[in-house]
């Protein structure tokens, strides 16, 4: 991620440069290195996603993290460090109104304040030691200053135990964390923090124009710029909307990329798409790192992304750099399926009763993953009580759902729980290797979003409507889902008992990633298995552990989802609770 951390004097505390640098000192390449009585600050990542302005003296100045997109002359454009000063130069400093994903610094007077996105997908965490205040975009590096900090098991129980943890908290004990919409303050003798739950708002009205519309703003909104524009094409549904929008432009404009995976579905529909339609096209070459460097780049990739992966999740996303060097600005369907209301429809058909009740022990089945058995029973059982708890909490907060609609709840839910605990992690660590984001989840989108009724977004209605109207020969193309290709008429239902029958007969596409990074690091994983400090733990069942470890190795590959859990959550929790 382009990134930042800092500390700030908070009560009597003392502000130590030397103390500070020394804390700093693993940081990689900065681009930004001030230090004051009043505060301290290094930020890095590439200039297109790390913007600042410092005044001579260092009393004042601003740092933004991430990609601001504003409106002007009714369209969204990229913000550049001269629009981010005109934001900061006001006497109060207001960024709601903006799209995009950014946490944000501004600081004059001996007062700072500082700022995350509406929808929470950039973070800052803040941990006060010794009278010093604390704050960094990466939570890792804050549980790295001093020992203290641990695993917090009642909002940890979502994270683990259900599709996404639900809360805004940090899930780290010691540790406050700004998110949707936050605003936090630090003055002489003062600090507050307040986040701000995501809430459609009539009365923010971004545009005139309609849902689709406003969609292929976003899309093409980086279009003639000194980049080219690639858009991540797959076999789903978001991103041949997307495509569509982008065929009506110049192709000299912009491009596609897939991975160099032939067997893949994915790769295989989308690369038929590009060869028949004449779509410039880039296909991202396999990386796979040294077998001996795999631990320390697994750490980071844990670290930054917060344990909302498995570790095997890295190895998609190392191309980041790679599309940077070749000079694009990359955006994805991602979360497209909140917008065609797909997304928790199996608790709207099976669950809507409990849903109008307000019935939590009913809805959390529906919300259930399970990720890998290795707790023990005292660990287990105290995270599956925790969960009702988090569940209500983030209800309490919710509009009424008679009131709202079940369906705009969902959506509202997904919104305020998913995008900054699931999308937001992943986000922020790609902003330091280049500039990408996702139209469908943009403030100004989703606004439009529900001012649509959801009859029109249904079933994918809208979406394959702007297909049509763009380009109909697209609808020619099959789609794919979780690797089973399916008839791109078929609709929701349809293709889910079509997907249901090739699952059943095994005609499923199975990633082998994992499976190749987890043979690849066996000794590894044997001698953290093997370590003191897993032995010791009490998180864990260790026979189990064993049985999962021994298992895999021993051929039975069913155990390679539980082991890169279980791996992810070990690194991560070293990290944190500093048992390395």
């Amino acid at each position: 991620m382009s990134w930042f951390i800092g500390a700030f004097p908070n009560g009597n505390g003392i502000i130590s440069k030397e103390f500070f640098l020394q804390k700093t000192a693993f940081l990689p390449e900065h681009r930004l290195k001030i230090c004051t009585k009043q505060l301290c600050l290094i930020a890095g990542g590439i200039a297109e996603t790390c913007q600042f302005s410092v005044a001579a003296d260092e009393t004042s100045g601003w740092v933004a993290a991430g990609v601001g997109i504003h409106f002007v002359d009714g369209l969204p454009t990229l913000m550049t460090g001269a629009d981010w000063s005109t934001v900061f130069a006001g006497a109060e400093t207001d960024l709601s109104s903006l799209n995009g994903h950014f946490a944000a610094i501004g600081w004059q007077n001996r007062r700072i304040r500082f700022f995350t996105d509406p929808l929470g997908l950039r973070n800052i965490f803040f941990r006060e030691i010794d009278g010093v205040m604390w704050f960094a975009s990466r939570i890792d590096w804050l549980a790295g200053i001093k020992s203290g900090c641990k695993i917090e098991l009642e909002t940890f129980s979502a994270h683990w135990l259900l599709i996404n943890q639900l809360s805004q908290e940090s899930g780290v004990t010691g540790v406050r964390r700004l998110c949707q919409g936050g605003i936090a303050t630090a003055e002489p003798g003062k600090f507050t923090l307040t986040n701000h739950e995501w809430l459609p708002d009539k009365s923010q009205n971004f545009s005139e124009k309609s849902m689709p519309d406003l969609l292929r703003d976003f899309t093409v909104c980086t279009l003639g710029g000194e980049k080219t524009l690639s858009l991540g094409l797959s076999g789903g549904l978001d991103s041949r909307v997307l495509l569509a929008q982008l065929l009506n432009q110049p192709k000299n404009d912009w491009a596609v990329h897939t991975f160099n995976v032939p067997e893949h579905p994915d790769r295989k529909i989308a690369g038929n798409i590009a060869s028949v339609l004449g779509i410039p096209q880039t296909v991202i070459p396999a990386f796979f790192p040294d077998t001996e460097k795999i631990f320390e780049i697994l750490k980071n990739y844990v670290g930054q992304t917060r344990l909302s992966s498995p570790a095997s999740g890295f190895i998609n996303v190392q191309f980041y750099s790679y599309l940077h060097h070749l000079g694009k600005i990359v955006i994805d369907g991602g979360s497209g399926e909140i917008a065609r209301r797909r997304y928790l429809n199996m608790l709207l058909l099976r669950g809507k009763t409990a849903l109008l009740n307000g019935n939590v022990s009913q809805i959390l089945p529906f919300l259930h993953v399970h990720r890998a058995n290795i707790f023990t029973a005292e660990v287990q059982l105290q995270l599956e009580n925790s969960l009702a708890g988090e569940l209500e909490n983030v209800w309490s907060q919710m509009p009424d759902i008679r009131h709202f609609g079940v369906e705009n709840w969902l959506d509202l839910f997904a919104i305020r729980t998913r995008f900054p605990n699931f999308a937001g992690p992943e986000q922020s660590r790609s902003d330091s290797e280049l500039v990408n984001f996702m139209p469908f989840v943009q403030p100004a989108f989703l606004q439009k979003m529900f001012e649509t009724p959801v009859r029109e977004r249904d079933n994918g209605r809208m979406f394959r409507k702007i297909i049509r109207e763009n380009y109909p020969s697209l609808t020619r193309f099959s789609l794919v889902k979780d690797g089973i290709v399916y008839p791109y008429p078929f609709k929701t239902i349809s293709a889910s008992l079509w997907m249901k029958g090739k699952r059943k007969f095994g005609k499923v596409y199975v990633e082998q990633n994992t499976i190749h990074l987890l043979t690849a690091i066996e000794p590894q994983i044997r001698g953290l298995l093997d370590s003191a400090t897993v032995r010791q733990s009490n998180f864990y069942d260790y026979q189990m552990l064993q049985q999962i470890v021994d298992g895999f190795y021993s051929g039975d590959q069913r155990h390679a989802k539980a082991l890169d859990w279980w791996l992810a959550f070990e690194l991560y929790r070293q990290q944190i609770e500093q048992t390395m």
